[in-house]
């Protein structure tokens, strides 16, 4: 009864709650010729303010491209559509982030930064579309603190007493958790599986079954950020790594160390920038 009521709910905020018409228009969209990197860039233009945030995010040093993108149309051709469309759905949810969700943008950007890092460290082709995920992967809480924020701020209150998960709560009070939740969402902006099953088992990646490497970088990448401070109010414990993740992506200590390491002055640059 609980899951039902929270789905209902969720999905009557679609838009969280309302993404700009030029966002809805872009996830509307499919990949095939007919759609050109000249009608994307013209679409995300009309809307000056969402433009400058997407260049923003992908001229950090997180995407790998400082200062070398100055067109929506040009970051479509070098990242990809569902790259820029990540993007775009993630510049407009930062709108939510303010106030005590700022910590939470804090953690989904250092979050995409480490998933880029693990993701060029293993040698995976499409780090820039992990990164979009790692991005994206809590965006199930924003929606739960724009539904439920007398509810969420009760399991704020739980978690320091009991002995239990932000998920093991989550569940027990809406009959879902965050990453189902942001499923639902991810899924009405059509945004591809490839992107919705990292989100999906970010906590649990032994479930994912087509997107798995992908599932379980975001899944140590997750860990990893909160090992590093970078948490959000609701994050006080940090589960282990999967055993079937460090398997799966063949880690060792020395791996681990290499991108900690190198993720260390890009996530500093998270403390000196304001997107």
């Amino acid at each position: 009864m609980k899951r039902e009521k929270t789905q209902r709910e969720i999905k009557k905020i679609s838009g969280l709650p309302t993404l700009p018409g030029v966002v809805t228009k872009l996830c509307s969209m499919v990949e095939s010729p007919d759609v050109s990197a000249a009608v994307i860039g013209k679409l995300i233009a009309s809307d000056q303010v969402l433009a400058a945030r997407i260049l923003k995010l992908v001229n950090s040093a997180f995407y790998g491209f400082p200062g070398r993108i100055s067109s929506v149309s040009q970051a479509f051709v070098l990242l990809g559509f569902n790259v820029v469309k990540g993007l775009a759905v993630s510049a407009s949810v930062f709108d939510m982030m303010t106030g005590h969700l700022e910590g939470l943008w804090r953690h989904s950007l250092a979050c995409s930064v480490v998933a880029a890092r693990v993701a060029r460290v293993l040698g995976e082709p499409d780090a820039e579309e992990i990164a979009v995920a790692a991005l994206l992967h809590d965006i199930g809480k924003v929606a739960l603190w724009t539904k439920f924020p007398y509810d969420m701020a009760l399991i704020m209150d739980e978690i320091k007493v009991k002995d239990k998960t932000l998920v093991d709560l989550e569940d027990e009070r809406f009959g879902m958790t965050h990453p189902e939740i942001g499923e639902i969402l991810v899924k009405q902006w059509n945004l591809p599986d490839n992107l919705i099953e990292p989100i999906t088992f970010h906590h649990q990646p032994h479930r994912s079954k087509k997107y798995e490497r992908r599932t379980h970088i975001i899944h140590l990448a997750d860990l990893i950020t909160k090992g590093l401070g970078y948490t959000f109010s609701t994050d006080y414990y940090v589960s282990p790594l999967s055993k079937k993740s460090w398997k799966y992506l063949e880690l060792n200590d020395e791996v681990l160390s290499r991108i900690i390491e190198e993720v260390m002055d890009n996530l500093d640059d998270i403390d000196d920038s304001s997107f």
